[in-house]
């Protein structure tokens, strides 16, 4: 991960009950264009907001009631996050490995918001 990479968001997945409102909504307030992505149920690629232009922006269709937005957030070192994460007062939910891509955290902060670490493999 580069410097500039570190502690930015890798991925936005934004869930929604009429993908056509949603579609509109974001794209009157922030220009967003949306692309299908091929072989996925019912999900979006969101285009021209990726600082680095990989990160996995999306527009989905709400898979459970009361689903939010979701983040993950770069990290060089996802055992270290996690860490302080804890020192500071939050919780690990849970950790695991993407086979071939990288490690995430599910974590919860003090306010109990739900956000993600993650760590590429270089």
């Amino acid at each position: 991960m580069s410097k500039n990479e570190k502690c930015t968001i890798a991925w936005l997945h934004i869930p929604a009950d009429n993908i056509e409102r949603a579609q509109k909504f974001y794209n009157e307030i922030f220009g967003w264009e949306f692309e299908k992505i091929e072989n996925a149920n019912q999900a979006w690629l969101i285009k021209g907001c990726q600082p680095n232009g990989k990160e996995d922006y999306r527009l989905h269709q709400r898979r459970y009631p009361g689903q939010t937005i979701t983040q993950g957030i770069n990290v060089s070192s996802v055992e270290e996050y996690a860490e302080k994460v804890k020192t500071a007062g939050g919780k690990v939910v849970q950790v695991m490995q993407i086979p071939k891509t990288g490690w995430f955290a599910i974590c919860q902060d003090t306010e109990g918001n739900v956000f993600s670490l993650w760590e590429e493999i270089s």
